[in-house]
């Protein structure tokens, strides 16, 4: 089986390949298209096909996107953010690429002119919930691209100083936890931490560094996480107060 992204006019969709499959199949889920074609058939007839179905493409894309709930990003112009402790607003803008930049005090989404375009029945291809998606998958990669290098970073900084070394880092995102550290010594730290101010940051990942000495939180862990950082109860607070605001 071989998938595909595919752009045709105003249209995206995914071609997925099999040499099992005999026909052409549409698919509009969560106002995403996926085509299912067999091998033999070639991608000009493939998007022939898509431009015949384009109304109705179009129609279930529209549908689908009075059905989806709103995600917690929404694109008003009061929105803000957590970007290392700091409240950024999220900014759309129309730009050439799809991405994110970090300016100042906003937090600059990038989206292609495809996401304004109008439908010729004069609704917009991508209603407000479809564009909130899109800009909730580009923040999150762009947090996820700022931990790969802060955190490990920060990891580096703190193994050096403590002297206790991790066998491997994951940086990913989770949804109960900022970070953990397993038995076989390797530490987890969770890609929304850049959501913090760099002392909480270096918080968590002091606290699982400590944890390759004591996997529990017992006094003498405590007592280790307190010798690296004394007023390390102001971070703990700190991620009590706006853990609520930070990202699930």
């Amino acid at each position: 089986m071989l998938a595909k992204q595919v752009e045709l006019t105003s249209i995206d969709y995914t071609l997925i390949r099999s040499e099992r499959r005999k026909t052409i199949g549409l698919q509009v889920k969560k106002g995403e298209v996926t085509v299912r074609a067999p091998f033999f058939v070639n991608e000009a007839f493939i998007d022939a096909f898509v431009q015949q179905k384009r109304q109705w493409l179009l129609d279930k894309i529209q549908q689908q996107c009075l059905a989806i709930n709103e995600p917690k990003y929404q694109l008003k112009a009061n929105h803000l953010f957590l970007f290392n402790g700091e409240e950024k607003l999220i900014d759309v803008r129309q730009s050439k690429r799809l991405g994110v930049q970090l300016e100042e005090d906003k937090l600059i989404v990038g989206l292609t002119a495809r996401y304004f375009d109008e439908t010729p029945n004069g609704n917009h291809l991508y209603a407000g919930s479809l564009i909130n998606r899109k800009v909730e998958k580009l923040v999150s990669e762009f947090y996820r691209e700022q931990a790969e290098q802060l955190l490990i970073e920060r990891l580096n900084i703190w193994a050096e100083i403590t002297g206790l070394y991790p066998s491997a880092c994951v940086i990913k995102k989770y949804r109960a936890r900022w970070g953990s550290c397993n038995a076989k010594g390797v530490v987890s730290l969770n890609y929304w931490l850049m959501s913090c101010p760099i002392d909480v940051i270096d918080y968590v990942v002091v606290h699982e560094l400590c944890h390759l000495m004591y996997l529990d939180h017992s006094p003498n862990f405590w007592r280790l996480v307190s010798h690296y950082l004394p007023d390390y109860s102001k971070a703990k607070q700190w991620l009590k107060l706006y853990e609520r605001q930070l990202a699930a």
